[in-house]
């Protein structure tokens, strides 16, 4: 199965089997750069578990970050919980590909980008797209806590959701605006 990893950013750690971007708190040590990527390492191996694996790391890390660990048998993405790092990726041409740019990576691999009409009429009248649409057909945006499994044999494309926000009201009761302005407000200010 042929696969394209183009990542731009020149942040980017690179090892064997793993690529990252960004940062992660654990243990009470904050780890960047060449120390992210050891850390990564010695969490996943090769990556070669499966989703299960994944899906325990993004457990144990705080940051921002975006993974990409490659597999004998898949491609996995992974985004921290606000998606610091955009990342698309797609099945295009027989090919799987992966990067932070996608214009960049379609002028310098002429890719056969065709443009997913709904997707481009709703960008056009709100601003955005949902989900992990672009306005492209077959190419797709990594989500804020997000785990994507791109799998070789029979070339398919998961996504799953590690973390949701939400919102928990069920325990306050609403105020009206006016309650809402009359309650107090404390101000802490900070000297030199």
């Amino acid at each position: 199965m042929n696969s394209l990893i183009k990542l731009y950013r020149k942040n980017w750690w690179h090892g064997s089997t793993i690529h990252c971007i960004g940062w992660c708190y654990r243990n009470g040590t904050c780890y960047s750069g060449q120390a992210f990527l050891q850390l990564l390492e010695s969490l996943v191996g090769t990556a070669t578990s499966g989703l299960e694996e994944i899906r325990k790391l993004a457990e144990v890390l705080t940051g921002h970050y975006a993974i990409l660990l490659i597999g004998p048998k898949h491609i996995y993405l992974l985004a921290d919980r606000v998606r610091s790092f955009p990342l698309v990726y797609g099945y295009i041409n027989d090919t799987f590909f992966v990067t932070d740019d996608l214009l960049r990576i379609k002028k310098e691999y002429t890719l056969d980008l065709s443009v997913n009409i709904r997707q481009a009429e709703l960008f056009i009248v709100s601003g955005m797209v949902f989900e992990e649409q672009t306005i492209f057909q077959d190419v797709y945006g990594l989500q804020a806590a997000e785990i994507v499994q791109l799998a070789w044999a029979d070339r398919t494309i998961s996504r799953e959701r590690y973390f949701l926000y939400t919102l928990n009201t069920g325990n306050r009761p609403l105020l009206s605006v006016k309650e809402e302005e009359s309650k107090p407000v404390s101000y802490t200010h900070l000297r030199a």
